[in-house]
């Protein structure tokens, strides 16, 4: 599906100022001195905000996506926040689509973690679970439907219809790093490559010889985009440990993949139906 989005007609040199708004720089920083501040307090005082499958209690749905009991732990989550936040951030700006970040954003910290810890619920496990790391992977979502809005601002065909292309060849490599090499697992991959060798061409294509060029020799227009780019495909390896089961504590996986699929399938799915709706009422 091919929707246009609103495009910048004049050549700039440079790409777009970003000047930060104050409430911006707060909802940037609020969830992070959040994980800081709940790591730095007594394990006594935090552990009862963790979910546990048991005996879960109603504010442990939300509160435990914010707990930390180890250093690595949080200083992993907090690194990707670091880099996954400000970089959807920019990519927005830059698409003068500050709003609909501000909503998006505020959906995957408000909303998420109790879906989130819903779904995990749905799956009979003695397990305690906690950490930031299901809401890092929604950040990885939001990451690649941003960088498709800002690049459908620029020039050439490319728009968020070629967005799913990022989304399927992120996906490719997990069948092959967290199952054993069966015809499954095989299988499977080839299900994710085959629709991202099509968007990949069709992105290609969308974008003609010297809109290339433009963009290229733009500071800022392709690099911001192309680093987008690099965190979606490489999350997986970072997500998706070949053995998650190793150690004292297991990676969630199911997890994972469900915060990366809901971080870039709902708002994917929600600029996709402004779209639809403001060209509708442009042909009515």
């Amino acid at each position: 599906m091919a929707i246009r989005g609103e495009r910048v007609d004049e050549d700039v040199a440079h790409a777009p100022q970003v000047p930060l708004d104050g409430r911006d720089a707060a909802l940037l920083l609020v969830p992070l001195l959040a994980l800081t501040a709940l790591y730095c307090l007594p394990d006594a005082l935090v552990r009862p905000l963790a979910l546990s499958h048991l005996n879960p209690e109603p504010w442990s749905f939300y509160t435990a996506h914010f707990v930390h009991f180890s250093r690595g732990h949080f200083l992993n989550d907090a690194a990707a926040y670091l880099l996954l936040a400000p970089t959807a951030y920019l990519l927005f700006t830059w698409a003068d689509d500050r709003a609909f970040f501000r909503r998006a954003f505020l959906t995957v910290l408000l909303a998420f973690p109790v879906a989130l810890s819903a779904v995990g619920l749905a799956l009979p496990r003695r397990v305690v679970t906690y950490g930031f790391s299901g809401l890092a992977m929604a950040l990885f979502g939001l990451v690649g439907v941003a960088a498709f809005r800002y690049l459908e601002t620029c020039p050439g065909d490319i728009d968020l219809g070629h967005a799913p292309g990022l989304f399927f060849a992120a996906t490719t490599a997990i069948p092959l790093l967290v199952l054993p090499h069966t015809p499954t697992a095989m299988a499977l991959t080839a299900a994710s490559a085959l629709p991202t060798a099509y968007y990949t061409r069709s992105t290609v294509r969308a974008l003609p010889r010297d809109a290339r060029q433009s963009i290229v020799h733009r500071p800022g227009a392709a690099e911001l985009p192309g680093f987008a780019a690099f965190l979606v495909l490489a999350s997986p390896f970072a997500a998706f440990p070949p053995n998650p089961f190793a150690g004292a504590v297991t990676v969630d996986i199911f997890l994972h993949f469900v915060g990366f699929a809901l971080g870039f399938l709902v708002p994917y799915t929600a600029l996709v139906t402004r779209k639809c709706a403001r060209l509708s009422r442009e042909s009515g």
